[in-house]
């Protein structure tokens, strides 16, 4: 069910919807009413996966994409002995990568959170204002490792070490120098914030924008950049969300 039937091209096949089967033969495909000794050949056919497969279920955890072929031969020549027609039968499997995201969100007024944010609004040139930040990990079909989500602060950005959310043992770190903030999580299971709780970070920052600043948007955190590992198919995952901008907060009672 994860195909997008209504994409498939199959050049000289019948399609039998009923069991999903393509069928090439002599009727359509005039080589193949008769293949000689040594004779190549390739029949090829195309199909989408869907756009959109919601995980609704934890049996769609490590999805296989599996392809079953068979050739076989309806009569042979009559000075061939053979005790058998002649047939052939492969397996194809196609891993599917899990489907995940961070969900990058900035709030002015977070009483959920439990941190309070003080300061003004809108902004004020010299005068500092707090915000929380929130990092959601969204993953659906298999199992993610080494998962971190990092950004750089700008220069009129400051951590202020106060944090919440579900973040377990898995503390971030802050490097001054660098002025970088980084989360990492040893793994994230299938189906975390789909079908479980997600695991989310919630960080606030200090912003204190300057004179050069005035009548301007400003850059709240950069880029926000998220990196693992697909446990299941041992692929890399690499996204970039865009930066947190002043005037595009999340939080709506701004």
């Amino acid at each position: 069910d994860i195909f997008d039937f209504s994409s498939l091209r199959a050049p000289n096949a019948t399609f039998s919807s009923r069991t999903n089967t393509l069928t090439w033969s002599g009727a359509k495909v005039s080589q193949l009413y008769v293949l000689n000794p040594g004779e190549r050949g390739s029949l090829e056919f195309s199909i989408r996966l869907k756009k959109d497969w919601p995980m609704i279920s934890s049996v769609q955890r490590n999805v296989l994409s599996e392809i079953q072929t068979n050739i076989k031969s309806s009569n042979v020549p009559e000075q061939l002995e053979v005790s058998e027609l002649p047939r052939a039968a492969a397996l194809n499997t196609i891993k599917l990568n899990s489907d995940c995201k961070v969900v990058v969100e900035s709030y002015f007024r977070d009483a959920p959170s439990q941190i309070a944010n003080t300061g003004s609004l809108p902004l004020r040139a010299d005068n500092a204002t707090d915000f929380t930040i929130h990092w959601t990990i969204v993953n659906s079909f298999n199992s993610l490792r080494d998962v971190t989500i990092k950004t750089t602060l700008p220069p009129w950005v400051e951590f202020t070490s106060q944090i919440s959310g579900n973040y377990g043992q898995n503390l971030p770190v802050y490097d001054p120098l660098t002025r970088e903030f980084s989360w990492k999580v040893d793994s994230v299971s299938a189906g975390s914030g789909v079908l479980t709780t997600a695991q989310k970070l919630i960080f606030q920052i200090k912003v204190t924008p300057s004179q050069s600043h005035l009548n301007q948007a400003i850059n709240l955190i950069d880029q926000t950049v998220f990196t693992a590992t697909d446990a299941f198919t041992g692929k890399n995952i690499n996204l970039t969300y865009p930066a947190v901008r002043s005037i595009q907060l999340t939080d709506k009672t701004v």
